[in-house]
């Protein structure tokens, strides 16, 4: 007989009980249901070159909103396993719901089919279907953030696609291989030739003796221990078709770009601190359509950030964070964000993120059970690179946030 069981929300959270999933369950069946979600209220102050005020939620010139509440994320998640040995999940997604500009639309975020085995040794998963690969971690690990925003890296290549996914972990090594369709690859753009595929590898080795980390995440929560995670990965975007491939010349080119992008971690935990301090670089390169090459785009980022935590009567925990980063999307062009939160050609402008410049960012959570459920507060302060004329753009930006996720 199947065996039915849930733990109340309301209960688990006033008792402070981990939050459990409503599960269902027999010797060959295992059902679960999940949700992430972050409920966001958020006042930003920009201004333009000419020192003149910018509405960053509506990217468009004058005064921003008094205030904007939206749902971050919102992603219902019904996963499971058959015999134990193949998984599966799927998830939903209403991200920025409510957000000005957002479309308030419901889409699928991840549908995938999978197995996890033991092979020479190590432990194995492997996954098809869309899902979202384990590169580039600012974009991959978003529940376990220090502030209620991601990494500004996020930005530079962060795939969520079809295709598959592989990781094999022994002892305190981890080896995640990934093969997906491309970055636009149901591009309605003119094609003289066929999509290439997106291939991506990500090593990490989660220290040793009393520096072992057990998993990766960018804090602690003031957990007693210590550890040390390094992480190297390469990727490569090949042969993908987009609307304009050539960044750095004005105009719309249509063409195929191949992007190699490529980035270093390392993620310190010492009782109450965690830190982590990250690199990324990113070139581009490609042809266009009408037989000419398209010029050569570069670019780079480096993040160092920090949190220390400080335990609370009742086992919540206090933590006080900071980040540094320095961003350029376009090494060869001066002010490639023109505003903030504009995104330059060939990137996705995000809410989480401001754009090439100098960020500094300040904030406090507290973790009324882990990051399961948790609450942030942080202030952004951006600087943008200086443009060929006028002054550096700016912007200051409030972000309230709680996180519920299980």
């Amino acid at each position: 007989m199947p065996r039915f069981t849930a733990t109340p929300l309301l209960l688990a959270l006033a008792a402070g009980a981990p939050l459990a999933a409503l599960e269902v369950a027999d010797d060959t069946v295992k059902l679960g249901l999940g949700l992430y979600m972050q409920v966001r209220a958020e006042v930003i102050q920009a201004e333009d070159s000419a020192g003149d005020a910018w509405n960053a939620t509506e990217g468009m010139a004058g005064q921003n909103d008094t205030a904007d509440m939206y749902l971050r994320r919102f992603r219902p998640i019904f996963k499971g396993s058959y015999q134990d040995t193949w998984l599966f999940s799927l998830g939903l997604a209403a991200d920025n719901w409510g957000r000005t500009n957002s479309s308030n639309g419901l889409t699928l975020d991840h549908g995938w089919l999978g197995a996890k085995y033991d092979a020479f040794g190590w432990k194995h998963q492997t996954s098809w279907g869309k899902q979202q690969s384990d590169f580039n971690s600012a974009g991959a690990r978003t529940a376990a953030c220090l502030f209620p925003t991601q990494r500004p890296t996020a930005m530079m290549v962060n795939m969520n696609a079809l295709g598959v996914c592989h990781t094999a972990k022994l002892d305190t090594v981890t080896v995640s291989l990934t093969a997906m369709s491309n970055v636009g690859d149901d591009s309605a753009t003119p094609t003289t030739e066929g999509e290439g595929l997106f291939y991506a590898a990500r090593v990490e080795w989660n220290g040793t003796g009393d520096f072992k980390n057990t998993k990766w995440q960018e804090s602690y929560v003031g957990a007693e221990g210590k550890g040390i995670t390094i992480a190297a990965e390469l990727g490569t975007n090949i042969n993908d078709k987009v609307a304009d491939a050539d960044v750095i010349t004005a105009g719309v080119q249509p063409g195929s770009i191949d992007t190699l992008v490529y980035g270093i971690e390392a993620l310190l935990h010492m009782d109450a601190l965690t830190a982590l301090v990250e690199y990324r670089a990113m070139s581009r390169s490609g042809g266009l359509d009408s037989g000419s090459e398209a010029d050569d785009a570069k670019s780079s980022a480096i993040v160092v950030q920090a949190g220390y935590a400080f335990p609370l009567s009742g086992g919540t925990v206090l933590e006080a964070a900071a980040r540094f980063a320095k961003v350029d999307l376009i090494t060869d062009i001066d002010g490639d964000t023109a505003n903030y939160g504009v995104a330059p050609t060939g990137f996705t402008a995000m809410p989480d993120n401001a754009g090439s410049g100098r960020i500094i960012d300040l904030g406090v959570n507290w973790y009324i059970k882990g990051h399961n459920n948790k609450m942030g507060l942080m202030v952004e302060l951006w600087e943008g690179e200086e443009p060929a004329t006028g002054d550096n753009p700016s912007a200051t930006a409030i972000r309230l946030q709680h996180q519920l996720t299980f």
